[in-house]
């Protein structure tokens, strides 16, 4: 599935912001976007905690399986997964927070979408460890239980808040993607990819990624993943797929460029004039590759990089003032509707 809109360069804030409780996080995206809003992961919360909680054997400690709880949970796990039993997976502490989202949407009328990140099964599978401090991931059937696991946790995301707001992107949030380039890691990027369609073959919502490092992006453009965050270290890459990259925006595709810098050394990066001057190179780079300019106007949108959650809340509010600031002349310049 795609968003319903065109992205036509709207901001996008990121997900890891500073702000300590989530109504400070949408006070600062009102001022930033009233289209595209984003679920931010709050620094009391573990950025994992949201994908592995519930997961069959997880120890007090929120990282460790326990091999013998893990067995004893597996059989009402793989009823569950059979049954698509979404309450499963269900997350109390969050579903109590989405009840109060009304009031949000309400102060947020033009709201068209809401971009949920989630860690995605390599970060996930690498970030969880067995008793004897081995990673998920490199157990093979450990790891079909963890894309079982993040198949039923996306899917009641996207019916948990698709109750209260018009249109679902879960992105999967991969910060250890390049690992998969790692000789310390047993499988290649292909059985990465392949998790990440598994996980959304059955999601109408939109399914997002954002991967660190190297990423084999032919390969993801044809998958069912329909929004792309991009690190500008990333870019050349992606836009060297050219003609693939046409048709992933004529198939209704979105990437999300990170433009801004976010730490408090690089605040005088934020000039409009640079800023311009970037999404103008972007562009050309992108012609250059028999990329239609029309099609990265209408499929785009713009966002920051990483690091926003360590930096302070002044910091974080003055990127995210920029990033609208950018977004409004862009869209002025090239009449976006």
């Amino acid at each position: 599935m795609t968003l319903p809109f065109e992205a036509n360069c709207y901001p996008m804030a990121p997900f890891d912001l500073p702000y300590a409780q989530i109504q400070g996080a949408w006070a600062a995206q009102r001022q930033t976007n009233t289209v595209v809003k984003t679920w931010p992961l709050l620094p009391p919360e573990p950025i994992w905690h949201l994908a592995a909680s519930g997961f069959p054997g997880l120890a007090d400690d929120g990282l460790t399986v326990v091999q013998a709880d893990f067995e004893r949970e597996l059989e009402r796990h793989q009823l569950a997964f059979l049954q698509y039993d979404l309450s499963y997976t269900a997350v109390p502490k969050l579903r109590q927070a989405i009840t109060k989202l009304h009031e949000q949407i309400s102060a947020a009328t033009r709201m068209q979408a809401l971009i949920i990140g989630v860690y995605g099964p390599v970060s996930l599978g690498l970030t969880l460890v067995n008793e004897h401090q081995t990673p998920l991931w490199h157990d093979p059937f450990m790891r079909e239980v963890l894309v079982q696991h993040l198949h039923l946790r996306t899917a009641w995301l996207e019916q948990a808040f698709g109750a209260v707001v018009p249109a679902t992107s879960i992105c999967l949030l991969e910060p250890f993607w390049d690992s998969l380039h790692s000789p310390f890691v047993t499988t290649d990027e292909a059985v990465g990819i392949q998790a990440l369609a598994e996980i959304g073959q059955t999601l109408q919502a939109t399914l997002g990624l954002m991967a660190t490092g190297s990423v084999d992006w032919p390969t993801v453009l044809a998958t069912n993943v329909r929004l792309i965050i991009c690190q500008p270290e990333q870019r050349s890459a992606l836009l060297d797929c050219g003609t693939c990259l046409n048709d992933y925006f004529e198939r209704g595709g979105i990437v999300a460029w990170a433009m801004l810098p976010t730490t408090a050394a690089t605040l005088d990066q934020l000039a409009l004039e640079p800023l311009m001057d970037s999404w103008d190179t972007l562009l050309r780079q992108a012609l250059d590759n028999d990329v239609l300019n029309s099609r990265m106007l209408s499929g785009s949108l713009l966002t920051t990089n990483p690091g926003l959650r360590t930096q302070t809340t002044a910091t974080a509010d003055r990127v995210l003032g920029a990033l609208a600031t950018l977004s409004e002349h862009i869209r002025t310049r090239y009449k976006l509707s």
